[in-house]
């Protein structure tokens, strides 16, 4: 099960915009949208392909860059879809959104996914971008501006 999420730990506001998931196809490696949230008040997948996402924790909404978006307390909330992120199923994914943090520090998960045995992760960690894969954690020199919108993949 994949899980777009905000970590349970310390306070921190962060809205969600337009989350976008894509898998290349194993026999074409072609780009396939595996689901589109939109946050325009729900959940649901606008790329037509049915993996609505369940709110988790009681996410509210807010204005988004465009549209409205999710927005995440820190407090354990969350939207969850059925989407197998196994790296066996989906060797190749990605992950995309725009983020506008509030405020920055410590680990913040901005999209993970685990489903037991293998996790993937697109966080902050302090003021930088990192991605984690299973074991392997790789930081960028990219960071984070709190109050701005920005594009994350």
């Amino acid at each position: 099960m994949g899980q777009l999420m905000t970590p349970r730990k310390r306070m921190m506001r962060l809205l969600l915009a337009l989350i976008a998931l894509a898998a290349a196809s194993p026999q074409t490696h072609a780009q396939e949208a595996l689901a589109l949230f939109r946050a325009d008040g729900n959940a649901d997948d606008s790329s037509g392909n049915g993996n609505h996402g369940t709110p988790l924790g009681g996410p509210s909404y807010a204005p988004g860059l465009s549209g409205q978006a999710f927005e995440f307390d820190g407090r354990g909330q969350s939207v969850k879809t059925a989407i197998d992120t196994h790296p066996a199923n989906r060797p190749s994914m990605t992950w995309s959104a725009w983020i506008l943090p509030r405020k920055i520090g410590a680990k913040r998960q901005i999209l993970s996914s685990d489903n037991g045995d293998y996790k993937r992760s697109l966080l902050l960690l302090e003021n930088r971008f990192a991605v984690f894969t299973g074991g392997s954690l790789w930081e960028t020199s990219e960071t984070a501006e709190p109050g701005d919108w920005q594009p994350v993949a």
